[in-house]
């Protein structure tokens, strides 16, 4: 199993360990690591005196089902507010290279987007560059107060339900990189961009690879700050829990980060309604029932058990017949019916509801052309 692989060969300390607690991600139970005693705060910070600072512990929370490590015992209360907090830019050729070869990716893919939100845009070279391109952009950092630059409109606060709700549009793009390790519930952040993202819209996440942390034996990956640890599996399935589908993946200084690029799943956003007409159609269907003196029911299955526990009382008494063509349910009663299951036979009735659903053209053709049946009949 994963875990093993995580204890025996890189956290040797998981013995020591006895609290239990829940992945994040996948909700499964973890196994505790004590792994590093006192480490700084904030690995971005930095200070105006010696010996400044505070110190917190790291203690691993792992995950055997999805390969996720979370850090158990954060400690980053006002981190991101700080004036000590330093906002990363590009200094070198190959930060600057490396940047640009993330934009060239994200704008194979994302070149038509017209709405860009941008969630922690530090210092604002990605936000730039799609804003110099005619897209309007949008940024949310609570570490920035703002841009020299006309087209980006930026929100000096955190990205959460309450920013969600303000919003008026929807996004082509939303991209989120090194944030989603900095959140306590990733699941939630990644469900707030699903509500504003558009239909066919994109979103990039990018995070430091924790399999890649692994492999090299890097305990000095785990920072304080950093509360989830992601595998590209838990991305994957984080995204897939909030309604996205990943698209493509990109591997970034030669593993040591990943970025997803992924899409809404279509039709997850409509399943709260299409349960509310569901519901309807049931409704209707009672509604029929209730004006009729008797019906005869096909079908002794697990749908003809739910639809008469909803039909109620007075609807039950009314089934004068149950078919059925298994033999070891004839003769047995559905629950709350008095009429015993017996094999289909011509009969006299106006309506017989068909509760086999995924049989009915067969159903129908069977009580029409085999039995002669004249009258109607009603799928649920």
């Amino acid at each position: 199993m994963w875990v093993d692989n995580v204890v025996g060969k890189f956290f040797a300390a998981a013995s020591r360990g006895s609290r239990k607690t829940r992945c994040p991600i996948c909700n499964s139970a973890v196994t505790i690591v004590p792994l590093l005693e006192s480490i700084p705060v904030s690995s971005a910070h930095l200070y105006a005196l010696p010996h400044a600072g505070e110190e917190a512990s790291f203690t691993a929370g792992v995950c055997s089902q999805c390969g996720h490590i979370h850090n158990t015992t954060p400690c980053i209360s006002d981190l991101y507010d700080s004036d000590n907090y330093v906002v990363k830019k590009s200094i070198s050729s190959v930060m600057s290279s490396n940047l640009t070869d993330i934009i060239g990716f994200i704008s194979r893919f994302a070149s038509e987007s017209t709405n860009v939100l941008e969630i922690g845009s530090g210092s604002g070279e990605t936000a730039k560059h799609f804003a110099l391109g005619g897209s309007k952009v949008v940024t949310v950092d609570p570490c920035i107060t703002g841009y020299d630059f006309a087209d980006i409109e930026h929100h000096t606060c955190f990205f959460d339900g309450a920013f969600v709700l303000k919003q008026t549009d929807k996004f082509d793009l939303i991209i989120a990189r090194h944030i989603l390790e900095h959140t306590f519930n990733p699941v939630e952040f990644l469900v707030n961009c699903r509500k504003l993202i558009a239909n066919h819209g994109w979103i990039y996440v990018e995070l430091p690879n924790v399999d890649h942390s692994l492999r090299q034996l890097r305990a000095m990956d785990f920072f304080n700050d950093h509360i989830q640890h992601f595998s590209e599996n838990s991305l994957s399935l984080c995204g897939m829990i909030a309604g996205f589908k990943t698209f493509e993946r990109k591997d970034i200084l030669g593993g040591a980060h990943i970025g997803l690029l992924m899409q809404p799943t279509v039709g997850h956003d409509n399943f709260v309604s299409k349960l509310g007409e569901a519901i309807a159609r049931l409704d209707s269907i009672i509604a029929e029932l209730d004006d009729l003196d008797s019906f005869v029911l096909y079908g002794a299955g697990a749908h003809a058990a739910t639809f008469v526990a909803a039909i109620g009382d007075v609807n039950r008494t009314k089934i004068v017949k149950v078919m059925d063509k298994d033999p070891n349910k004839i003769g047995k009663y559905l629950p709350g019916v008095s009429a015993p299951v017996s094999y289909p036979e011509c009969v006299n009735t106006t309506l017989i509801v068909n509760t086999s659903v995924l049989y009915s053209d067969e159903i129908h053709q069977f009580l029409i052309k085999e039995l002669g049946f004249r009258g109607r009949v009603m799928d649920i």
